[in-house]
């Protein structure tokens, strides 16, 4: 890690500790510490990734961005900072497959938010096949990872409150065979079992 690296991180970590109170923290030590992983999650905010990458420790977490957040000169220098992969959304972007596949291939991990899209209200969105298709081509296990809370962070900023944020994190699991939506909405039920049922929007039924 370089010296820019590790002020990057603790400017992370004392973003986090001045906005949140983090619950689950030890949920962390579930994550593999060796071979490639894909790491699935509902998307409320960037705050999800600043996570993710500040409580992981020595693995580095290769996030899947959307390509428009490059157009921010400055968060586009955090992104590469990280290795960051943009992602042009509604499109078969190859050149960012490509990339994810290489990431898995080096036993590295995948951070990917299915939905695509934050949700801003926390509700769980619909999930979206290109991680089955990266799961598939890197034949790596699925980690689901479940946040909430962190919707609440603008009106506690206004009170001055620290929010409550919450972390649940379940076990891998490798995809079976099947369609790609159905095993789409497979990966979204994972995550929503992770929720408080408030949470779990249009996945708050069963997988039949």
């Amino acid at each position: 890690m370089t010296g820019a690296e590790k002020i990057v991180g603790a400017i992370e970590k004392a973003i986090i500790w001045l906005l949140f109170r983090i619950y689950g923290k030890e949920e962390i030590e579930k994550i593999p510490n060796t071979g490639p992983l894909i790491i699935v999650f509902n998307h409320i905010s960037m705050v999800e990734t600043l996570v993710i990458h500040s409580l992981l420790g020595q693995r580095r977490a290769i996030a899947l961005i959307k390509a428009e957040a490059w157009r921010n000169p400055i968060l586009s220098v955090y992104l590469n900072m990280f290795g960051a992969i943009p992602i042009r959304r509604g499109e078969s972007d190859l050149k960012a497959m490509r990339k994810c596949i290489e990431v898995l291939k080096g036993d590295g991990i995948l951070a990917i938010a299915p939905e695509g899209t934050r949700s801003h209200d926390g509700q769980l969105g619909k999930g979206h096949s290109g991680v089955v298709v990266i799961a598939q081509k890197g034949k790596s296990p699925i980690l689901p990872m479940a946040f909430y809370g962190v919707e609440n962070v603008w009106k506690n900023m206004a009170m001055f409150c620290r929010t409550p944020f919450h972390i649940a994190v379940g076990k891998p699991f490798y995809l079976p065979e099947g369609d790609r939506e159905g095993l789409t909405d497979a990966i979204m039920y994972k995550i929503a079992e992770l929720l408080p049922p408030r949470y779990r929007g249009r996945y708050s039924g069963t997988l039949l």
